[in-house]
């Protein structure tokens, strides 16, 4: 994938100013960040990050970029890409506690082309995340190899990411989480069409 560097935005809707801090969990290579600020009513803040940031295979663990507000204090965080002839945006929603259960998530997406990657990626919010995926075609888990219909296990540690990443549709692949998860799913190429 082409992507050179990705942007996080960060910004309050309060009236007044809210300190924040924005970090990597882990490392990546030799490179961590961390920053402590300030948000501003009325003021955007950019971030730039480099490609060691971005979750881009499927044996990444770890790969996510946290903002913690002060406080009972809110924040606005989005964030943005920009490759040759694409440009991908996301706004990102605050963890909040919920209640213990099973939790279960059916991708649905819309890809036109076969001939490009379809993605699902996992954010844990809790230690000891146990996740039962079955893809509706064969793919690779992890390092694993599942065949469409049939199940793989596994476990996440609270802020570890999880890519699922497979040439054609994901469209109907379950996810059985027994703790809260982040679930996203995208396409390399989506192609909305005027009709």
């Amino acid at each position: 994938l082409n992507v050179p560097t990705f942007t996080v935005f960060v910004t309050t809707p309060e009236d007044n100013p809210v300190s924040f801090t924005i970090s990597s969990q882990f490392k990546f290579g030799h490179e961590a960040f961390y920053y402590e600020g300030v948000a501003m009513p009325g003021q955007v803040t950019s971030f730039y990050f480099n490609r060691s940031f971005a979750l881009l295979t499927t044996t990444d663990r770890g790969k996510s970029i946290i903002v913690k507000a002060q406080g009972d204090h809110k924040l606005a965080v989005y964030g943005a890409n920009e490759a040759l002839y694409t440009t991908d945006a996301f706004l990102a929603l605050p963890s909040v506690s919920i209640e213990s259960g099973t939790y279960k998530y059916i991708t649905a997406m819309a890809t036109p082309w076969d001939r490009y990657d379809s993605f699902i990626e996992i954010v844990a919010f809790e230690n000891n995340t146990i996740m039962s995926i079955t893809p509706n075609i064969d793919t690779t888990i992890g390092s694993t190899f599942t065949a469409a219909g049939t199940t793989t296990q596994i476990t996440l540690h609270k802020y570890e990411s999880f890519l699922i990443r497979q040439k054609g549709d994901l469209t109907g692949t379950r996810v059985i989480s027994d703790k809260p998860i982040s679930f996203i799913t995208g396409h390399q190429c989506t192609n909305v069409t005027p009709d």
